[in-house]
């Protein structure tokens, strides 16, 4: 093997490793001892070789160095909202390989199961042409929170969070890719324009599940939901044990407000001054009892110790119930009352079972509940899954923040649009629902 540096514009520096591989040896013949066939380049780069013993040639691709590569961390599943819409919500990695600082200017979305053509989200090609500007700033999270938005460092990486919409009743793409038009800027010399085709994914075509009420009555807000701008949940993205993974995709953190629209009543640092404190909490499905934990103590709200020591990850969670309701999909329930977890590993749950009560238990600074849909079972080293409720009314989007309304106890101002019963879809973040009873 012989390692050959290969210097390319704006002083971006890759190794490029050459190994020879013959499929009977290495002796240079293969398996009956006749010289293996070897041809020139042709003119487009590409190269004939012998795939196999009385095979017909094929061709290697043209093979070039690109300046972004852009990765999904999991292909996109399509969800219908309560903004009549399918939302595919995904994730890229994009890294900067160079040693010019990189500034992302425009990224369109293709339909590469159509030739890459720029879509039209309402014939079902596409979701948004385009994220430039503000939209591509909401989009995009650097490692590095302070860093300017968009402007990558020499070999630096970023995570860019998508929300493709389209008309409920469109075709959707079978495939998605991605048009990156940026900036190199090297430390001498004028900028350059580039434009790259990266971050492909395929889309699947399976179906959000859908879901009963994890708990009763009305005024329920759905702080950090999906889809875009990225919310805290969207953008935790995790790497447990070697491997990242986005457990809090489609997280929904549920609080119930007041008749007044308020969060609490009373002292802000007072279990007793949130209503809701206690709710049931309720099976969505019929499922088995994979784990539980039970036990750990509530936090004071509105008092969290930012000292604490947040290593053990499964008191991060508090007391938790997760749910295999099958198809490899798992329910999961996190922030119960210590000592309010009716169930056990390996109960058998029936659709709207009371499982534990809503607390304020592991790493949360106010009563409520966290809930997923997850791929497999675990809380942190896993995806989450969209899913649907079956029946809510929609009552409007709370504009003001979460924690404005926990540090002032102020009324929640509360926009009237979207609202009406909802059947099968899933809510989208900050909006106010109603479940049924």
């Amino acid at each position: 093997m012989r390692r050959n540096r290969v210097a390319e514009p704006h002083g971006w520096v890759f190794v490029v490793a050459f190994s020879l591989v013959v499929a009977a040896g290495c002796n240079g013949a293969d398996g009956g001892g006749r010289a293996s066939p070897t041809t020139a380049p042709t003119e487009t780069g590409s190269i004939p070789v012998q795939a196999a013993t009385g095979s017909a040639p094929s061709t290697l691709p043209t093979e070039v160095l690109t300046p972004l590569a852009a990765t999904p961390l999991a292909s996109p599943r399509p969800v219908l909202a309560t903004d009549d819409r399918v939302h595919l919500a995904y994730e890229l990695f994009v890294l900067n390989p160079t040693n010019s600082v990189m500034t992302i200017e425009k990224i369109e979305t293709l339909d590469a199961s159509a030739g890459d053509a720029v879509v039209g989200a309402e014939t079902g090609e596409q979701i948004v042409s385009s994220l430039e500007g503000e939209d591509l700033d909401g989009a995009t999270k650097l490692a590095d929170p302070d860093a300017v938005k968009r402007t990558l460092q020499a070999q630096q990486f970023s995570r860019l969070f998508f929300d493709a919409t389209f008309a409920k009743d469109a075709a959707l793409p079978t495939v998605l890719t991605h048009r990156f038009t940026f900036t190199l800027t090297p430390a001498s010399g004028a900028p350059t324009t580039n434009t790259v085709v990266s971050g492909r994914t395929t889309v699947t075509d399976q179906a959000a599940v859908v879901l009963g009420p994890p708990m009763r009555g009305p005024r329920w807000v759905t702080f950090g939901g999906c889809c875009f701008p990225a919310s805290y949940h969207r953008t935790a993205l995790l790497p447990i044990n070697g491997q990242y993974f986005s457990p809090e995709r489609f997280a929904i953190d549920f609080i119930q407000l007041d008749p007044e629209n308020k969060m609490f009543s009373g002292p802000d640092d007072q279990i007793s001054s949130y209503a809701f404190y206690g709710a049931d909490l309720l099976a969505v499905a019929d499922g088995t009892i994979f784990a539980v934990q039970d036990g750990e103590p509530d936090q004071t709200p509105a008092r969290l110790d930012p000292t604490q020591d947040v290593s053990d990850l499964r008191k991060g969670l508090g007391n938790f119930v997760l749910i295999d309701i099958g198809n490899g999909r798992f329910a999961f329930y996190a922030h119960a009352v210590p000592g309010s977890v009716k169930v056990e590993a390996g109960d058998r749950v029936s659709r709207g079972q009371v499982i534990a009560e809503l607390g304020n238990s592991g790493n949360t600074d106010a009563p409520h509940l966290h809930f997923a849909i997850l791929d497999r079972p675990g809380a942190l080293g896993a995806d989450s899954l969209p899913y649907v409720f079956d029946s809510f009314i929609v009552g409007g989007t709370v504009t003001t923040p979460a924690e404005q309304l926990q540090k002032t106890g102020e009324a929640a101002v509360v926009d009237p649009t979207p609202s009406g019963q909802r059947t099968n879809q899933m809510p989208l973040q900050n909006q106010l629902i109603e479940f049924p009873g």
